[in-house]
Protein backbone atom coordinates (compact mmCIF):
# COMPACT_ATOMS: atom_id res chain seq x y z
CA UNK A 1 0.00 0.00 0.00
CA UNK A 2 1.10 3.41 -1.23
CA UNK A 3 1.88 6.52 0.99
CA UNK A 4 -0.80 7.99 -1.02
CA UNK A 5 -3.13 5.65 -0.59
CA UNK A 6 -2.23 5.27 3.50
CA UNK A 7 -2.18 8.86 4.06
CA UNK A 8 -5.59 9.71 3.47
CA UNK A 9 -7.06 6.55 5.30
CA UNK A 10 -4.87 7.69 8.35
CA UNK A 11 -6.63 11.17 8.31
CA UNK A 12 -10.29 9.63 7.81
CA UNK A 13 -9.59 7.30 10.79
CA UNK A 14 -8.40 10.55 13.04
CA UNK A 15 -11.63 12.54 12.46
CA UNK A 16 -14.72 12.89 14.34
CA UNK A 17 -17.57 12.16 12.21
CA UNK A 18 -18.44 9.36 11.01
CA UNK A 19 -20.67 9.53 8.05
CA UNK A 20 -18.91 12.26 6.11
CA UNK A 21 -16.19 10.16 5.15
CA UNK A 22 -19.23 8.49 2.56
CA UNK A 23 -19.06 9.57 -0.99
CA UNK A 24 -21.20 7.48 -2.97
CA UNK A 25 -24.63 5.10 -1.98
CA UNK A 26 -21.83 2.36 -0.39
CA UNK A 27 -19.89 3.18 2.48
CA UNK A 28 -16.69 4.46 1.75
CA UNK A 29 -14.04 4.02 4.86
CA UNK A 30 -14.16 2.56 8.08
CA UNK A 31 -15.44 4.89 10.69
CA UNK A 32 -12.99 6.94 12.15
CA UNK A 33 -10.92 5.12 14.96
CA UNK A 34 -7.43 4.83 15.04
CA UNK A 35 -6.11 1.00 16.27
CA UNK A 36 -5.18 2.62 19.67
CA UNK A 37 -8.40 4.43 20.35
CA UNK A 38 -10.57 1.31 19.48
CA UNK A 39 -8.12 -1.30 20.63
CA UNK A 40 -9.06 -0.93 24.68
CA UNK A 41 -7.50 -4.66 25.51
CA UNK A 42 -3.93 -4.02 23.72
CA UNK A 43 -4.15 -7.19 22.05
CA UNK A 44 -3.72 -5.16 18.18
CA UNK A 45 -6.87 -6.79 17.29
CA UNK A 46 -10.28 -4.94 17.50
CA UNK A 47 -13.01 -7.00 17.95
CA UNK A 48 -16.81 -6.71 17.71
CA UNK A 49 -17.26 -5.30 21.23
CA UNK A 50 -14.27 -2.81 20.95
CA UNK A 51 -15.65 -1.48 17.68
CA UNK A 52 -18.95 -1.01 18.92
CA UNK A 53 -17.78 0.77 21.71
CA UNK A 54 -15.87 2.90 20.01
CA UNK A 55 -19.05 3.87 17.50
CA UNK A 56 -21.21 4.40 20.13
CA UNK A 57 -18.67 7.37 21.85
CA UNK A 58 -18.59 8.50 18.87
CA UNK A 59 -22.48 8.73 18.33
CA UNK A 60 -22.25 10.55 21.87
CA UNK A 61 -19.86 13.26 20.58
CA UNK A 62 -21.40 13.64 16.89
CA UNK A 63 -24.83 14.27 18.91
CA UNK A 64 -24.72 18.09 18.94
CA UNK A 65 -27.89 18.47 20.77
CA UNK A 66 -27.94 16.13 22.75
CA UNK A 67 -31.46 14.04 21.71
CA UNK A 68 -29.58 10.76 20.99
CA UNK A 69 -30.03 10.97 17.50
CA UNK A 70 -27.94 12.13 14.55
CA UNK A 71 -29.57 14.05 12.32
CA UNK A 72 -28.18 14.75 8.70
CA UNK A 73 -27.21 17.65 10.09
CA UNK A 74 -25.27 16.87 12.58
CA UNK A 75 -23.38 14.34 11.05
CA UNK A 76 -21.87 16.70 8.00
CA UNK A 77 -21.83 15.68 4.14
CA UNK A 78 -23.68 13.11 3.89
CA UNK A 79 -24.91 11.36 1.18
CA UNK A 80 -28.89 11.42 1.21
CA UNK A 81 -29.51 8.22 -0.02
CA UNK A 82 -26.84 6.21 2.29
CA UNK A 83 -28.45 8.61 5.46
CA UNK A 84 -31.80 7.33 4.08
CA UNK A 85 -31.10 3.61 3.89
CA UNK A 86 -29.45 3.87 7.44
CA UNK A 87 -32.50 5.36 9.31
CA UNK A 88 -34.58 2.16 8.99
CA UNK A 89 -37.43 4.05 10.95
CA UNK A 90 -37.93 6.63 8.85
CA UNK A 91 -38.03 9.52 11.11
CA UNK A 92 -34.60 11.13 9.74
CA UNK A 93 -32.36 10.70 12.50
CA UNK A 94 -30.18 7.85 13.31
CA UNK A 95 -30.52 6.66 16.88
CA UNK A 96 -27.74 4.57 18.20
CA UNK A 97 -29.12 1.02 17.21
CA UNK A 98 -29.31 2.37 13.73
CA UNK A 99 -25.54 3.59 13.65
CA UNK A 100 -24.37 1.13 14.71
CA UNK A 101 -25.75 -1.42 12.38
CA UNK A 102 -24.79 1.13 9.73
CA UNK A 103 -21.19 1.39 10.82
CA UNK A 104 -20.69 -2.39 11.14
CA UNK A 105 -21.16 -2.43 7.50
CA UNK A 106 -17.33 -1.24 7.80
CA UNK A 107 -16.46 -3.63 10.33
CA UNK A 108 -17.43 -6.59 7.92
CA UNK A 109 -15.91 -4.94 5.04
CA UNK A 110 -12.28 -4.46 6.99
CA UNK A 111 -12.67 -8.38 8.33
CA UNK A 112 -11.43 -9.86 5.19
CA UNK A 113 -11.25 -13.22 7.28
CA UNK A 114 -14.48 -13.05 8.79
CA UNK A 115 -13.07 -13.83 12.16
CA UNK A 116 -14.34 -11.43 13.84
CA UNK A 117 -11.34 -9.31 14.68
CA UNK A 118 -9.70 -6.31 12.49
CA UNK A 119 -6.33 -6.49 12.14
CA UNK A 120 -3.36 -3.99 11.60
CA UNK A 121 -2.66 -6.47 8.53
CA UNK A 122 -6.33 -5.71 7.57
CA UNK A 123 -6.43 -2.54 8.06
CA UNK A 124 -3.46 -2.02 6.09
CA UNK A 125 -4.44 -4.26 2.98
CA UNK A 126 -8.25 -2.45 2.93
Amino acid sequence: MTITRVLPLIIMLASNTALAEMKDEMATGLPPVLMEKTDTSNDGRIDRQEFENRIIEIFHSTDKDGDQRLSIQELGDVNDKVFQEADKNKNKKLNVKEYIRFRFADFERVDQDNDNLITPRELQEW
